[in-house]
């Protein structure tokens, strides 16, 4: 069960893939949220409860 989150926000699907792997292999019990834009990160944000300890944005 993960204990922790953090929320990845980027547009291409394999950089997400990418940066979801370092994540979990930083550490295995932690959830990583994805969203693809600005307005999907704030929707998931809105609705994370309690809020991820990171936020990572690729530009």
């Amino acid at each position: 069960m993960p204990t922790s989150s953090v929320l990845v926000v980027e547009d291409s699907e394999i950089d997400q893939v990418i940066a979801k792997y370092m994540f979990n292999k930083f550490d295995e019990n932690l959830e990583v949220l994805q969203a693809f834009d600005g307005v999907e990160a704030l929707d998931i944000l809105k609705g994370t409860h309690p809020q991820p300890i990171f936020i990572f944005l690729y530009f």
